[in-house]
């Protein structure tokens, strides 16, 4: 049964119950001075949590970030849920934000998201080349640049899903264009193909990538350097790296997504 809320400052958080691993998400906000989500919120959030690892999922993972937080304020929607004392996301030029939704980008204002995770450059990284997936909710697309991008490649390496499916050498860029989308990438050498994903059906294979240092992997924009980045003024609601998604894990995690993105 879970306790009473509890106020401390900003942050306000449910007393035991929780997995342990949301647990320090919730406990990094409240050292951080964080606005958390209310109580109910919470429950859905921890939820989330423990039905990825039902899946198979969460140990997969290198990061995974809610951006669809509830009421929390926008710097608990940073925050890295699989390890939240590190790749806390940067708001570059204050990307607009709304707890039921996520982050809007901003092409004109070059509103991104930078989550500080270079796969090439981290401790021990599940995405790796021939084992690697990468997606993305998206709560609205955007007709502007592709409709919404994520990459940690300035010069144009990108994905689109829909009517130019492509995925071209190094990871990763990606465009989708459909409203309450999950869309992902996933590659293992036994494929020899990366797999694109819309939601549970798979959209095309295409060109195998390499993972490169390219810097820091973006939300919103194709990378987080360079004169040639593009930006999306897209919605986004939960972006996530790690290893392959089996094909036998895909009907449960994306079930686990929904019924969190359909419920906060």
């Amino acid at each position: 049964m879970l306790g009473l809320g509890l106020s401390l400052g900003k942050s306000s958080f449910v007393g035991g119950g929780f997995d342990s691993d949301y647990q320090a998400v919730l406990t990094k906000a409240n050292t951080e001075g964080y606005a958390t989500p209310s109580a109910s919120e919470q429950v859905l959030q921890n939820a989330l949590v423990t039905s990825l690892k039902d899946a198979g999922v969460w140990d997969k993972l290198d990061v995974l970030y809610v951006f669809a937080s509830g009421n929390g304020d926008s710097n608990f929607a940073t925050l890295n849920f699989k390890a939240p004392a590190t790749f806390q996301a940067t708001k570059v030029n204050s990307p607009d934000y709304n707890g039921s939704n996520g982050f809007t980008g901003n092409n004109t204002g070059q509103k991104y998201l930078d989550t500080n995770f270079n796969a090439f450059t981290a401790s021990s990284p599940k995405f790796v080349s021939g084992d690697g997936s990468v997606g993305v909710w998206i709560n609205t697309a955007s007709t502007e640049n592709a409709e919404c991008y994520f990459g940690n490649d300035p010069n144009g390496t990108t994905m689109r899903e829909g009517a130019t499916d492509k995925f071209q050498t190094k990871p990763v860029g990606f465009a989708g264009n459909s409203d309450n989308q999950l869309a992902y990438f996933t590659h293992t050498d036994a494929n020899a193909t990366v797999q694109i994903w819309d939601t549970t059906v798979k959209a095309t294979d295409s060109t195998e990538g390499t993972v490169s240092d390219m810097g820091n992997f973006a939300v919103l924009a194709e990378g987080t350097s360079g004169v040639s980045t593009r930006f999306s003024s897209a919605t986004i609601g939960l972006f996530f790296i790690g290893s392959a998604i089996a094909d036998s894990e895909r009907t449960d995690f994306y079930n686990s997504i929904n019924t969190y993105m359909s419920a906060i």
